[in-house]
């Protein structure tokens, strides 16, 4: 019997992948924070009772649809933000309101309303990258898992502060993160940290995953998507961003 010849299999080595859109600080310092992906509303609230009654904590992976968390369970829980899966939404601990009332007041009062909180997601966002804070070894962590994956390098969409920044400055990956702010995170930076952005990022409107996207029409279920700057609002947003030329 007669067998054709097959191909010999060959390795190809490619080049890095570049992740142009990344929120590597922020996902990077989730490491080590506690997830509660994948877990039933009792491990959940087992792992959340292990945080630090002393300082507020960042769990994440919590998936709000299935695992709801009443009020009488945020009542008896050491002081955290429990971040929702997709990052679009989240719920504090009754422990943790105190320590957020001074410096975000109308995040404490307006944690429970969904638009306000979708509208002031890049906001959201760099608080939960301050709170887990980005160390050396969760960066390390990160970056070596995108190198399994391919990823030699990021652009970092999301940058949260002066600190995370030079986390990654001081790391072997310096040249392989770029790193974008918004106009908010922007002023807050040192002038050498500023002039080395690669550029301000700007939420325009909403996300597709959380049906908030600013499309032509409704989504299926009929819920309508928003801009978050009309036209003359943009313009005057760059305008005093001025400072990044």
């Amino acid at each position: 019997m007669h067998f054709p010849r097959l191909p010999v299999a060959r390795q190809v080595r490619i080049p890095w992948l570049h992740d142009r859109h990344s929120h590597a600080s922020v996902y990077a310092a989730f490491s080590g924070c506690p997830s509660l992906a994948g877990l039933d509303r009792t491990a959940a609230l087992a792992t959340l009772a292990t945080l630090p009654e002393d300082q507020l904590s960042i769990a994440f992976g919590w998936h709000s649809a299935r695992t709801p968390l009443d009020t009488r369970d945020l009542a008896d829980l050491p002081p955290a933000i429990i971040v929702n899966l997709s990052m679009h939404g989240f719920v504090l601990t009754d422990s943790a309101v105190p320590l957020l009332a001074e410096a975000q007041p109308d995040v404490v009062e307006r944690r429970g309303d969904a638009a306000w909180c979708e509208r002031h997601l890049p906001r959201l966002l760099e608080l939960f990258g301050r709170t887990a804070r980005l160390t050396p070894d969760k960066l390390a962590t990160f970056m070596h898992q995108a190198e399994g994956l391919g990823l030699g390098a990021v652009d970092d969409m999301l940058l949260p502060d002066e600190a995370t920044f030079q986390v990654i400055l001081g790391s072997p990956w310096a040249d392989r993160i770029r790193c974008w702010a918004t106009p908010r995170a922007f002023r807050t930076l040192s002038p050498s940290s500023q002039q080395a952005m690669a550029g301000l990022k700007f939420f325009t409107d909403g996300a597709l995953g959380a049906r908030s996207a600013a499309l032509r029409g409704p989504f299926l279920d009929g819920r309508e998507g928003f801009l978050l700057y009309r036209d003359e609002a943009l313009l005057q947003v760059l305008g005093e961003s001025h400072a990044f030329g």
